[in-house]
């Protein structure tokens, strides 16, 4: 596991940094009201659907996720064009 270090070598929280940006939660059950939710192994992990903080974090993850992988729909104009008969 690779520990990030404070300066004066400390670890890291990485939970301080993202504690109100996004907030995942989880349960052994399938959540009611989750605005995205997925199950691995025993439990699920899920972002309410309340929760504007951690969905427009989630929205901007996905932004990057697909800018990374090429997947954004062009921002080209629809030209349309009168045929005549």
């Amino acid at each position: 596991m690779t520990i990030t270090r404070k300066t004066d070598g400390r670890p890291f929280d990485w939970g301080e940094l993202h504690q109100k940006q996004i907030k995942i939660q989880w349960s052994r059950s399938r959540p009611d009201g989750a605005y995205i939710a997925i199950q691995n192994r025993d439990y699920w992990f899920f972002i309410e659907d309340s929760d504007l903080d951690s969905k427009s974090t989630f929205l901007l993850l996905q932004i990057l996720a697909d800018l990374q992988a090429g997947n954004t729909p062009s921002g080209a104009p629809v030209l349309t064009l009168p045929v005549a008969g």
